[in-house]
């Protein structure tokens, strides 16, 4: 899996569940996507909103923090004041979209380890 396969995998889903990670001094980071869905009074859907991407446990910002596109979270310094990108030959990926093992992704997406 390359940065640019993960980061089109969040550009192109506009719900992407917890995806968990860790590098070297932080075990336990986790980011993803949801789009914002608005309800009528008997709760069926009535439209969707803009995708927010964000980050949880791990990042440097207490509570996590919410980004406007999946090239923002991605860039952003918030993993020990680097980013994704910065870190990427640290990252050790666990869960991808919340099912996936990075084998699985690499299948699903048609590469080769």
């Amino acid at each position: 899996m390359t940065y640019e396969q993960l980061l089109d995998w969040f550009d192109r889903h506009s719900h992407v569940d917890d995806t968990y990670f860790s590098y070297p001094g932080n075990e336990d980071c986790v980011i993803g996507a949801m789009d914002q869905v608005f309800y009528d009074s008997n709760l069926r859907p009535l439209s969707h909103g803009e995708t927010r991407y964000w980050a949880g446990c791990g990042c440097d910002i207490p509570n996590g923090t919410e980004f406007p596109t999946a090239q923002a979270l991605f860039d952003a310094p918030i993993y020990g004041g680097r980013s994704l990108c910065d870190r990427w030959n640290d990252i050790t990926w666990h869960v991808i979209d919340g099912w996936m093992t990075p084998e699985d992704f690499d299948a699903r997406e048609g590469n080769d380890r």
